[in-house]
Order: C-alpha cells, then structure tokens, then sequence
C-alpha cells in the first residue's frame, strides 16, 4: 500500500486537474459557439480522463478501506454528485431544477422530513 499509494493519488489529483481544464476549454469554445467545442477529440478525452478519475478514485477506496455505505462521506460522495463535465456538456437541453439544492442529495432530503 505504502508504494502504491502516492502514485494513485498523483494521477487522481492530475486527472481533476485536466477534467476540469477540458471542462472549462469546452465551455469557453461552447460561449463562443466554436464548432470545435463538441469536437470528437475533445469528447473522447474527456471520457478518457474521467474515466481514469473515477478508476483512481475506486482503486484509492480500495486501498484505505473506506467503501460506500460504510463511511457516511463517502456515501454522501457517490449518492450526491452531480453529472460529469461530459454528460453536461453534451446535453441539448438540461432539464429545470427545483429551487432547493439540497433535493439533489438523499440524506438530506430525508433528513429535513
């Protein structure tokens, strides 16, 4: 674990960092209504890295011991976060949200009553 441990954590830390810099690459090309914004190239990294993202996130888990449904964070994590950058930007329309952000996450929800 001690080997292998700051290795994962390196790539998911890089893998947010260039998840977001395509995510906001993206967004700054979609305002300007470039036609590159839905560029194929720009889509399937974004896939590649938020897949990375996850799997190292999966893999750090694993090696702390810290699983869903056991540790309430982590949970609150998985159950609660929103769309990736990908399926965001890709969407033709984004559906309404209710006014109450708290609605998105299940233990709050149930929580309040």
């Amino acid at each position: 674990m001690v080997s292998t441990y700051p290795l994962i954590k390196a790539v998911h830390v890089h893998a947010i960092g260039v998840s977001f810099a395509i995510f906001f690459l993206r967004g700054l090309l979609m305002l300007a209504r470039s036609k590159y914004a839905n560029h194929a190239v720009l889509r399937h990294t974004s896939y590649v890295v938020d897949t990375t993202l996850l799997a190292a996130a999966l893999m750090l888990s694993a090696l702390l011991g810290q699983y869903p449904f056991v540790h309430a964070w982590l949970t609150a994590k998985c159950c609660c976060s929103s769309p990736t950058s990908s399926q965001a930007a890709t969407r033709s329309s984004v559906p309404a949200r209710s006014a109450d952000a708290s609605s998105r996450c299940c233990w709050r929800s149930a929580a309040s009553g």
